[in-house]
């Protein structure tokens, strides 16, 4: 079995150490009416969902930088960065058909602090020590502690349902 990366830390320290390597990211999602993405030659740029599910709304992805950048301007940065990549795909009539919905910025959410968590280059294994108690007092769940189904709902779900089994069993083991 392979050693765990933070084996000879205490507890409270892996699990730090284990969030450093695990960080958020920063992608807000802009509903505005097939995937696409804009630009291949740049790094700020969005991926664009048309139609999801039949609906006529447009998803736009913003990430990193670029997302970032745009969160000062507020929804109306947003817009005009995804009307501008559009009408470069689909034609300038297309600007003239859509209008903004809604926005989340999550890396300026004070209670989530960025979006979908990723993995350092080496340090996917650091999901398992997210998931771990601290203490059989502090439980964590939420899609940055699972090991296969990081970066979604689902997989926020099952850790979750994970936690609160453990959360049982510590709670059973005090009271045995």
């Amino acid at each position: 079995m392979r050693q765990h990366p933070y084996q000879n830390l205490p507890q409270h320290c892996y699990w730090r150490a284990a969030v450093a390597q695990t960080p958020l990211a920063d992608v807000d999602p802009v509903v505005a009416a097939k995937f696409t993405i804009s630009s291949t030659d740049r790094v700020a740029t969005a991926g664009y969902h048309i139609k999801p599910f039949g609906w006529p709304i447009i998803e736009a992805y913003f990430g990193g930088c670029c997302a970032a950048a745009l969160e000062a301007g507020g929804m109306a940065a947003f817009f005009d960065f995804a009307v501008a990549e559009l009408v470069g795909v689909l034609g300038s009539d297309f600007a003239t058909r859509v209008k903004p919905i809604r926005i989340h910025s999550w890396g300026g959410d004070p209670f989530a602090l960025g979006s979908y968590s990723f993995a350092l280059p080496g340090f996917a294994d650091c999901r398992r020590t997210l998931a771990e108690p601290v203490d059989d007092r502090l439980f964590f769940a939420g899609e940055a502690c699972s090991r296969h189904d990081f970066s979604t709902a689902h997989g926020g779900y099952f850790t979750g349902v994970a936690a609160a089994d453990q959360v049982i069993a510590a709670r059973r083991a005090i009271t045995a």
